[in-house]
């Protein structure tokens, strides 16, 4: 069996790739990372992964990233999805709240800190372990 097939996914929407170079050894090795640059295939996706976790870039071209959070969140899934935010707008506080009204668990910040991303997914991951 493919190592990968039998993880839990964790889905990255990101259409500048600013995400992608930030994840962990320790993320890939407990997650199947998979990374999607289009939000509309990502939801198709989704619907077929039902992943735990997703980090979704806030500023995306081909679909807006909020309407993404609240139709993961609309989604019949029997365990409630953690999701962050990445954003790279100079309008912290704002964002913070419309992102986390639209379903967003977490908001990061540019420039990307690879530790707290870390953090974030091992508190996550830790609270979804039986």
């Amino acid at each position: 069996m493919d190592k990968a097939a039998s993880l839990t996914p964790l889905m990255v929407i990101d259409d500048t790739n600013i995400i992608k170079g930030h994840l962990s050894p320790a993320v890939k090795a407990l997650y199947h990372v998979v990374y999607e640059n289009d939000g509309k295939k990502a939801l198709s996706m989704i619907e077929k992964l039902h992943p735990l976790i997703y980090i979704i870039q806030l500023m995306l071209s081909q679909m807006d990233s909020l309407e993404i959070c609240k139709r993961i969140r609309s989604m019949s899934n029997q365990t409630k999805p953690f999701i962050i935010v990445v954003s790279n707008t100079p309008y912290q506080n704002s964002i913070q709240t419309v992102v986390q009204k639209h379903g967003a668990d977490h908001i990061l910040f540019t420039p990307l800190e690879d530790k707290l991303i870390e953090d974030l997914i091992m508190k996550q991951h830790l609270l979804s372990t039986p």
